[in-house]
């Protein structure tokens, strides 16, 4: 192409031409690498039995992925019921152990109110308000503890859940 004005080649043209033949040159081809030669079927039943067989696990664990472990294979559906039945079990007496757990809660709790009922009762029936009024102060501040505790603690969980 040239340009109309003056009859000189396009230097669009000119430029890209002279790219192209420097990117050639530049290209410096790499030598071929050698392959290693595959070994024959004579040279293949030469090498050891032992070698053989690791190569052989060694391909059937790339192409099936890794061995499952041998107990897999034993499992059967009685194994299966039995977990079952087990965990099932498990899961009962843990029900049992959490409701007798709130048995003996609410059996020693109505014992300590009990006492300090009874306690209270005796203290004023017998004249004695001086340890009474020390008593109360006591269970004031035994409650307040068992507030504040109760309060501290979800105060924690709250700020820890943000």
């Amino acid at each position: 192409m040239s340009d109309k004005k003056n009859g000189k080649p396009d230097r669009e043209k000119v430029n890209s031409d002279t790219r192209e033949k420097e990117a050639e040159t530049s290209i410096v081809e790499a030598p071929e690498e050698e392959k290693p030669a595959e070994p024959s079927e004579e040279e293949l039943k030469e090498v050891p039995k032992e070698i053989q067989r690791f190569i052989g696990m060694s391909l059937q664990s790339v192409f099936r992925g890794p061995l499952p472990h041998p107990i897999y294979q034993k499992i059967n559906e009685s194994h299966i019921d039995k977990i079952l039945d087990s965990l099932a079990k498990s899961e009962e007496n843990e029900y049992r152990k959490s409701c007798l757990d709130r048995w003996f809660t609410l059996f020693y709790s109505v014992l300590g109110v009990g006492f300090l009922v009874f306690l209270i009762i005796f203290l004023s029936v017998t004249g004695r308000g001086d340890y009474l009024d020390k008593v109360i102060m006591l269970l004031a501040a035994i409650l307040g503890a068992f507030g504040g505790g109760f309060g501290y603690n979800a105060y924690r969980e709250s700020k820890r859940k943000r």
